[in-house]
């Protein structure tokens, strides 16, 4: 049976990808949420000879006659069927003459999962935006020993914390719904710090809370003067959960915030009958601070395939990866500050 576009209620997709233990972004609910950031979404179906469904959620832009595609997270079943079939559905699903496909598989399956994509003719891009590598924890255990388990640093700046807490330095808040202008004061304060050139705005946040308001929880931490200095979010599907986002102002490294709010945040995971707790991805050479906090109180580092491509013209591959390159360049945005107002 070939592709087909999934047009039932969300039951069905949302069972199967409870069954497989698929990323996030596989999600009925993210795929949603792209859509309400202006993402096109195509969801398909695919039912195998020995009767297994296969789906797939893409999002994509469309100009003209072509589409630009993005696969994010995986597939819900077995990724050998991203074949010719597959891509031949994609043009004729999306009524494009020409595609450029992005994949980001986070199968830690490496040569299982390369050995397919390479003999149906996907490649590895020549710019990415990730290392393929990532870091998690196992939360089922006690408070002491989640504690216990972190290195010797990471300990003695949650310890120097936790007085900044009791001496009420600071107050945390958890919420579904915490507030979104609180947020992006806090993002982008940080990166105005940090020089980094990306803008968050209210609506990325409101439109979670919209779509997602059962799998997400954010903590937020404010000073005494009720200002927010820290904020950390995870997603969660059954045992599972995934960190979604973080930012401390420079006012909240100063009270060591994060270190805080972490635990405080893996407690509430735990209560949520979360057992993994997946902290993303880490960069040691180009993010050192964000690596050696997250390796600080983790303990589970690996590698997973990563991105792949594919585009039924060769040389667009060529041009997609050089248009990415600039349109994500910190130095760039900094010169053209419109670039920042894109939506990825």
């Amino acid at each position: 049976m070939t592709w087909t576009i999934f047009d039932k209620n969300d039951d069905e997709w949302h069972k199967r990808f409870l069954e497989m233990g698929a990323h996030y972004r596989q999600s009925y609910g993210w795929g949603n949420y792209k859509s309400l950031m202006g993402w096109k979404v195509l969801r398909l179906r695919k039912i195998t000879k020995n009767k297994k469904p296969i789906f797939v959620q893409l999002t994509y832009k469309k100009f003209l006659f072509f589409s630009a595609i993005y696969i994010p997270g995986d597939i819900i079943g077995d990724i050998k069927y991203l074949d010719e079939e597959f891509k031949k559905s994609l043009r004729l699903l999306t009524k494009s003459y020409f595609i450029y496909v992005r994949m980001d598989t986070n199968s830690s399956n490496i040569e299982i999962v390369n050995e397919s994509l390479i003999k149906n003719k996907w490649y590895k891009p020549i710019h990415r935006e990730h290392v393929s590598r990532s870091i998690s924890l196992n939360i089922d255990k006690s408070d002491d020993e989640i504690i216990k388990g972190a290195s010797d640093n990471w300990r003695k700046s949650y310890k120097k914390s936790l007085k900044f807490y009791t001496s009420k330095k600071f107050n945390i808040k958890f919420s579904s719904q915490p507030n979104s202008s609180d947020l992006v004061k806090i993002s982008n304060e940080m990166n105005r710090s940090k020089k980094i050139f990306s803008d968050h705005i209210e609506r990325e946040f409101d439109n979670l809370y919209d779509t997602l308001p059962n799998n997400i929880l954010f903590g937020v931490i404010y000073d005494q003067n009720n200002k927010p200095i820290s904020y950390r979010a995870f997603i969660y599907f059954n045992n599972k959960g995934w960190d979604l986002g973080a930012a401390t102002s420079p006012e909240g490294r100063d009270l060591l915030a994060s270190y805080f709010l972490t635990i405080e945040l893996l407690k509430k995971a735990r209560d949520l009958g979360i057992v993994n707790y997946n902290f993303g991805g880490i960069n040691k050479k180009n993010k050192p601070g964000v690596y050696f906090f997250k390796k600080g109180i983790a303990n589970y580092e690996y590698d997973y395939s990563g991105e792949w491509e594919w585009s039924n013209i060769f040389f667009l591959r060529y041009f997609i990866n050089f248009l990415i390159s600039i349109i994500m360049s910190n130095s760039v945005r900094k010169i053209f500050p419109i670039i920042k107002k894109l939506r990825f």
